[in-house]
């Protein structure tokens, strides 16, 4: 018998939460089911009966949701993503660019090159307008991902 895991861990940290998308595939390579998730940042109690997973800080005696990390948790109190024997887990993400983390438009300039205008520092994206939320100022613990804008 095999014991389930409590969680995951990613090789990386995602860029952002809602880009990332957990799946269990079989023993052939094909997805079986896609898991419901990521719960929002803060989300408690009966609130994350919806949700399979939810990024963590890594605490395993902490399982409080978070923002994008490298901590994947699993709602063992729903049951409802559980891999088989014989299938694993997936966690299909976009990585934060560079790894550490952006704080503005001049970091990912200097770091990966380039005029500054061709990039933004972001920590999220609007789905509707596809403006960039920079990280907020003189909280140093928030990075962005870099994001290369415009272009030939």
């Amino acid at each position: 018998v095999v014991k389930q895991p409590v969680g995951l861990q990613l090789p990386t940290t995602p860029a952002l939460p809602r880009l990332t998308v957990l799946r269990i595939v079989t023993a052939a390579g094909a997805t079986r089911m896609t898991c419901a998730g990521p719960a929002p940042a803060g989300t408690a109690g009966a609130a994350l009966d919806p949700y399979d997973w939810w990024f963590t800080g890594g605490d395993d005696l902490d399982p409080t949701p978070t923002g994008a990390s490298r901590f994947i948790a699993l709602n063992r109190t729903q049951r409802r993503c559980e891999a088989n024997p014989g299938e694993t887990y997936s966690a299909d993400y976009l990585g934060k660019v560079p790894s550490a983390g952006c704080l503005s438009t001049a970091d990912c300039a200097a770091g990966l090159g380039g005029p500054i205008e061709s990039w933004r520092c972001c920590i999220d994206i609007d789905p509707v307008t596809g403006a960039c939320a920079p990280p907020p100022p003189a909280q140093s613990a928030i990075t962005g991902t870099c994001l290369v804008i415009g272009g030939p």
